[in-house]
């Protein structure tokens, strides 16, 4: 069970880090006044917001792939499969 969750760990961290040092570093590393009206701050909060949603977005994508390929791939030796498809 190690060898196969060490590895995963690792990759684990690696992802999280990631993600917090991009969040991070945005606020600094952005150009006073790039954005008119905002700070960097509020730049950097809209920022994580964005990573957010495009998380959430992520997930229910993966979530349809899982449950439509089976039921799509489990259904195209039927003749009826496409009028099923079409449905």
């Amino acid at each position: 069970m190690w060898n196969y969750a060490i590895p995963l760990l690792f990759m684990g961290l690696a992802g999280v880090t990631n993600e917090l040092v991009s969040r991070l570093s945005f606020e600094y590393l952005l150009p006073e006044n790039f954005y008119p009206g905002l700070n960097t701050r509020e730049a950097a909060g809209i920022f994580g917001t964005s990573i957010k949603l495009a998380i959430l977005m992520n997930l229910v994508i993966q979530a349809f792939k899982y449950a439509a390929e089976p039921f799509f791939f489990g259904k195209a030796a039927d003749k009826n499969s496409p009028q099923l498809y079409a449905r």
